[in-house]
């Protein structure tokens, strides 16, 4: 089994993969003939960093093949920002005061 993981910049008109696992890499408990149901213990979280790929607009897609193993859940998707802005100082300040002083044990 394999599950990959795109995202495309362009409404779908070309698509980028940023993720994929296959095999034992999918795996989160010891092999079995009979339908799996992860426990809570099971379940693994993954992330895909999309720094590279900060546009306003994205589309997801998963897809999955079937090698004849076992189920496969997906489970709390979340798309995060986690992009701090920064502002450019340098050369616009010329002192700098910091308050309490000395600063000890704040």
């Amino acid at each position: 089994d394999a599950l990959e993981a795109w995202v495309s910049y362009d409404c779908g008109q070309n698509w980028i993969l940023v993720y994929k696992k296959s095999g034992n890499e999918l795996a989160t408990s010891n092999p079995m003939t009979d339908r799996f149901f992860p426990s809570p213990d099971q379940w693994e979280t993954d992330t895909i960093i999309l720094t590279d790929l900060a546009y306003e607009t994205l589309m997801f897609k998963f897809e999955l093949e079937s090698d004849n193993g076992n189920s496969l859940f997906l489970d709390n998707f979340k798309i995060v920002s986690n992009i701090v802005p920064t502002i450019d100082i340098s050369g616009s300040v010329s002192t700098m005061n910091l308050h309490p002083n000395p600063t000890q044990d704040q």
